[in-house]
């Protein structure tokens, strides 16, 4: 099912004039911790969040515990969980999530932001993790998207890009790792009208990674100054 993005009231004739309302689909975020204890999956729903004009968030005060419904099993935790829907449009997935006494797949499925077409859309995503050893035994960040651990899709299928690759670091320490796509600006990938955010990656025994991302999506500037253009001469016709 899709939300409604929800205008304030003195916007809400105006924006509606310019373009039809974007949504997302509920669950919001599905967060899976799967190792040899078992699986939990825990659901983010549309209602656990809240909105502020075109803007969608979530900030988890509490730790989630990920347990196995049917042994009872703490398979692994998130905390410090932050998602967030820009009708612009851009996803935010920000977490900190702390692996079993096993080695620990986690999973973060965003749901799919729907938008107006936008052409000569432009694109980029943003990631970075920080992995830490708790128990001075080293630890290891192992991404399952083709050895990466983010990614950034639109139009249902299409991959953006992928980022932060496979790492580890030594016993007793802590390593951040930072990626962007492109390098520097924007890359123009045509016609968009959704998309979503994911991560996956299989974190070693009893340690922790906090990850950042953000995916954006804007209008080529030819774009804008061709739709002030066309605007104008509306204007000017009546």
């Amino acid at each position: 099912m899709k939300t409604k993005l929800a205008f304030g009231a003195g916007l809400a004739i105006a924006a509606l004039a310019a373009t039809a309302q974007a949504g997302i689909t509920d669950p919001v975020l599905d967060i899976t911790a799967t190792s040899s204890l078992g699986s939990a999956t825990f659901r983010i729903q549309e209602h656990m969040g809240s909105w502020s004009g075109d803007t969608w968030t979530l900030l988890a005060g509490e730790a989630i515990e990920l347990v196995d419904p049917t042994t009872g099993q703490r398979v692994g935790t998130v905390r410090d969980l932050y998602v967030e829907f820009v009708e612009d449009p851009q996803v935010t997935v920000n977490f900190t999530a702390v692996s079993g006494p096993v080695p620990t797949n986690f999973s973060f499925s965003s749901g799919v932001l729907s938008f107006s077409n936008i052409d000569n859309s432009l694109a980029l995503a943003t990631a970075g993790v920080t992995v830490t050893d708790n128990d001075s035994d080293g630890a290891t960040f192992t991404g399952l998207y083709g050895g990466d651990g983010y990614q950034a899709m639109y139009n249902d299928s299409v991959i953006f890009d992928t980022l932060l690759g496979s790492y580890s670091v030594p016993a007793d320490d802590s390593s951040t790792k930072n990626e962007r796509s492109p390098g520097s600006g924007s890359t123009l990938i045509g016609t968009t009208f959704n998309m979503k955010a994911d991560w996956n990656f299989t974190l070693s025994a009893n340690d922790q990674v906090g990850g950042t991302s953000l995916f954006k999506i804007v209008p080529a500037p030819g774009s804008i100054a061709l739709f002030g253009i066309a605007g104008l001469v509306a204007r000017r016709r009546r």
